[in-house]
């Protein structure tokens, strides 16, 4: 089952906005498992020691004027893409969900034939439960089948995938500061927005026709 898909909230940037992108780092607690044999008269074992280390993280933020925006945001304003897929990753897990429910009624079946197969084994003249244990075990085999391949179970794959792909995003759509992953894509997500959009809030201002003329130079 995927991940439940966060809210995310649709306003966009203006497009005369320009983004500045502010590159920092933190340091971050690391544990790592350190490995080591221990040998005594021939014999050995292995030890594993928990260990931690202290390293840098790169973080990223981007501003508008010096407020933070959220990284969300930053990706609803830049990536067409990314609305769509999150709408789209929430139609799948809809899908998946319900593939889910029908998957699951389909193992109470499976539960249901095996009681009965037990029973009706156990009591040769009790072949009623026999017929009845295997209505139960196709009904259940074909519940699952149905749940899995054609409604909505075929779809948890792709909706998986879907949220792995935009997943730096998802973690915490709401984070102005972002490390790792979510940093690398903010940075490209800011690259692409300012591409797009920015260079207007760049350029110096066309003078306006009605301005009155600059006197001329003195000869």
């Amino acid at each position: 089952m995927p991940e439940k898909v966060p809210t995310i909230h649709q306003e966009s940037l203006p497009p005369d906005t320009f983004l500045d992108l502010q590159i920092g780092s933190e340091r971050e607690r690391h544990a790592y498992t350190e490995r080591a044999d221990v040998c005594s008269h021939g014999d050995c074992v292995q030890v594993n020691t928990t260990k931690h280390q202290s390293v840098d993280v790169e973080t990223a933020t981007a501003t508008v004027d010096g407020q933070a925006v959220p990284i969300s945001k930053v990706a609803v304003s830049a990536s067409p893409e990314f609305v769509g897929d999150t709408a789209h990753l929430r139609e799948l897990t809809s899908h998946c969900k319900r593939g889910r429910i029908v998957m699951s009624l389909g193992g109470l079946g499976l539960t249901a034939a095996y009681f009965l197969l037990q029973v009706g084994y156990g009591d040769p003249h009790r072949p009623a439960y026999i017929a009845g244990g295997f209505a139960a075990l196709g009904g259940g085999l074909g519940t699952i089948g149905a749940g899995r391949f054609a409604l909505g179970g075929q779809d948890c794959g792709k909706a998986e995938e879907l949220y792995a792909k935009w997943s730096p995003i998802y973690e915490d759509p709401d984070a102005t500061t972002v490390k790792r992953r979510s940093a690398e894509m903010l940075a490209a997500l800011v690259e692409k927005f300012n591409k797009e959009h920015g260079a207007a809030a760049r350029a110096p201002a066309e003078p306006s026709e009605d301005a009155p003329a600059d006197p001329p130079a003195d000869e």
